[in-house]
């Protein structure tokens, strides 16, 4: 996001018109919330919240540009710059390898 609101691109190692579903941080709440109030169902099980929307990523650069107040336009970049950028605005490794999975899933749909 900080990428998006002060230089106007939303750099992804994506392309194409394949669809997901980003998830809100209410949709995480929701999640959280449910496995804290019955933990025993919930144990040893893992989640991947979803939004309630699937979003194109020029659909997902739209709503970006909204929230930010200008025009966004979607950078398709490498996965190994994509990663370098997300270290350096502080991102922890165990969320980038997270990612990783997304970007194969995405590629895998879009190939």
């Amino acid at each position: 996001m900080p990428f998006a609101a002060h230089l106007g691109v939303f750099p992804l190692p994506v392309a194409g018109e394949s669809r997901d579903a980003p998830p809100s941080v209410a949709d995480i709440a929701r999640v959280a919330v449910a496995a804290l109030l019955d933990p025993a169902r919930h144990a040893g099980k893992s989640y991947r919240p979803t939004g309630p929307k699937l979003l194109s990523v020029l659909e997902m650069t739209a709503v970006i540009g909204q929230i930010v107040g200008h025009k966004v336009r979607h950078l398709r970049t490498s996965l190994r710059i994509f990663y370098k950028a997300a270290t350096g605005q502080g991102l922890e490794p165990i969320l980038l390898s997270g990612l990783s999975h997304y970007f194969l899933d995405h590629w895998l749909r879009t190939a």
